[in-house]
């Protein structure tokens, strides 16, 4: 590994640091309210739907835990990381290095956060008996990683764009807030159907939030074809985010 190799992992290893600190500086719990909230949005949802009798099902909760905990990894991932840009212009005037550092460390920080509440559910669910798929569950690793990918490709060409159109990010905000409707939730994919049904397929979180809800809620190995589509759509998605992001990154200077 090359010296400088080195410096760059140091880096992104400081700006991940830097994401999670600095978000919590002035609370004394600090990363622990990143992982309640996702939690605290659960039981309300949960407190909600079973006090209206909107569900029956007693395991609803872990269909929520499923599907909203990868949801909120890549809306705050590209929610975070839309303006990660400009709102490090001062580092990117003063010091050379790879600039998609920046974008990446704010995904890989949101990722800990997921894998830690997805642990937290894990145990939860073996405590109060919940019946779980241990080969399902081994596929969690490659699929958090496809999933990653995916929201790396995502996050680098959202963060490139706002640099050139500011109110890109306040587009991104009020997007994902409806798009959280039209992502299978509280609900699952296949209780929805007709023109609805292809509005929410058309909706590329949908087939990561859906794999996630197979492993976990229903425990049962994904199909070849819903693995194939999010690999398909992580590695589309990667190669568009990182050849958008590089031929803009050339004009950020001028922009910054």
């Amino acid at each position: 590994m090359k010296p400088s190799d080195d410096a760059y992992w140091s880096m992104l290893t400081s700006f991940i640091v830097k994401n999670i600190s600095g978000q919590y500086k002035y609370s004394s719990l600090g990363i622990i309210w990143q992982i309640l909230t996702p939690f605290i949005t659960v039981i309300l949802f949960y407190g909600v739907f079973t006090s209206l009798r909107l569900t029956t099902d007693e395991n609803y909760w872990l269909l929520l835990c499923s599907g909203l905990f990868v949801f909120e990894f890549i809306n705050r991932s590209i929610n975070s990381g839309s303006m990660c840009i400009i709102n490090n212009a001062s580092i990117i005037k003063k010091v050379r290095f790879p600039r998609e550092l920046i974008p990446i460390s704010f995904v890989l920080s949101s990722l800990l956060t997921m894998v830690i509440t997805y642990s937290l559910v894990i145990i939860i669910s073996i405590i109060v008996k919940c019946e779980l798929n241990l080969y399902a569950l081994i596929l969690l690793i490659p699929i958090t990683l496809i999933t990653t990918t995916f929201t790396i490709g995502l996050t680098l060409l959202l963060s490139s764009i706002c640099v050139y159109v500011r109110d890109f990010a306040y587009a991104i905000n009020a997007g994902s807030r409806l798009l959280f409707w039209i992502t299978p939730v509280l609900y699952t994919v296949s209780s929805i159907e007709g023109a609805l049904s292809i509005i929410i397929w058309i909706n590329p979180i949908t087939p990561f939030v859906t794999i996630f809800q197979t492993i976990i809620y229903y425990g049962e190995l994904p199909s070849v074809l819903l693995s194939m589509y999010c690999v398909g759509l992580s590695i589309i998605l990667m190669l568009l985010g990182w050849i958008v992001f590089k031929k803009l990154n050339r004009g950020f200077m001028e922009r910054l």
